[in-house]
C-alpha cells in the first residue's frame, strides 16, 4: 500500500492511496465490470463475499468528488482511491 500526496492535470491537490498485489492478472473489461454491485472476479472463492464492497467503495469516493480505479498489470492489479485535499496537514496525534 502506498499513500501520497498527488495533484489533477489542472494542479488541484488530492490524496492517492494505491493498493497492489501481484497476483493473477484481470479478465479483459474487468476494470469495469468488477464494480458492479454482486459481481465478483474470476477464481473467486465460492462463499467468500457477495461482491458489493468495490461497489460501495466507489460510491463513497465519488460522493467526497474522488474515484475508485483498477489498473491491471503484469502481474497483478492496483486499486487506486483518489480523494480531493485541501492541500493542508490534517494529522492530529
Amino acid at each position: 500500500m502506498r499513500i501520497e500526496p498527488d495533484a489533477t492535470p489542472h494542479g488541484e491537490p488530492r490524496l492517492l492511496v494505491v493498493i497492489a498485489d501481484q497476483g493473477p492478472r484481470g479478465s479483459p473489461g474487468a476494470e469495469h465490470r468488477i464494480f458492479r454491485r454482486f459481481s465478483r472476479g474470476p477464481g473467486s472463492p465460492s462463499g467468500d463475499g457477495m461482491g458489493i464492497g468495490l461497489s460501495i467503495a466507489r460510491g463513497l469516493a465519488r460522493t467526497m468528488g474522488g474515484d475508485v480505479t483498477l489498473r491491471i498489470g503484469r502481474p497483478g492489479a492496483a486499486f487506486e482511491l483518489v480523494l480531493p485535499s485541501s492541500g493542508h496537514d490534517t494529522d492530529t496525534a
